[in-house]
């Protein structure tokens, strides 16, 4: 979590040098982990929002005996980015809570749950700009009904973090 709301990701914000870098970092955990990209091409399904080009992050944990069925294990990979400010203020919408909490909790069950031997395929997917309007995981969602894929369950990990709030008085 730390790792990707770091300020070096600028945030994650769609279409940046940030998200990119969260992209690739992503893609090097998985691979690690042993958890295969989905795609022959790789672990990328690119969409667009409006002129930006974007990446939803998808991985296989195949099921032990052969099965059309899937399960989804989910997080949003984006946030806000940066905004302008005034000079010498944070300008950077890390997101630790929304959604790096998240992610974090999508890779680290994956990583174990790669080691056991289940009864469904395994998606471990974390989409790309679901703050823009949820077009990551609408984009997914029209490819997998396009492919009929047999989706059984989506377990979708959001803000996982808790907000700091002081003791009233304080």
């Amino acid at each position: 979590m730390s790792i990707l709301s770091d300020d070096s990701f600028e945030g994650r914000g769609p279409g940046s040098a940030g998200m990119e870098k969260a992209v690739t970092w992503v893609e090097s955990y998985l691979k690690d982990a042993g958890i295969a990209p989905y795609f022959e091409h790789g672990y990328r399904d690119s969409l667009s929002t409006g002129n930006i080009v974007t990446y939803n992050v998808v991985g296989i944990i195949p099921a032990a005996e052969q099965t059309d069925r899937y399960v989804m294990l989910s997080a949003h990979l984006d946030h806000l980015g940066t905004v302008t400010g005034e000079p010498g203020s944070d300008h950077i919408f890390n997101g630790a809570n929304d959604n790096a909490s998240g992610v974090a909790a999508v890779l680290s069950i994956a990583s174990t749950l790669k080691s056991l031997r289940l009864q469904y395929n395994l998606l471990v997917v974390l989409f790309s700009a679901e703050e823009s309007g949820l077009l990551g995981s609408q984009h997914m969602a029209q490819w997998m009904k396009q492919k009929d894929l047999g989706l059984e369950y989506v377990i979708n990990l959001e803000m996982l973090g808790a907000s700091y709030a002081p003791a009233p008085g304080k």
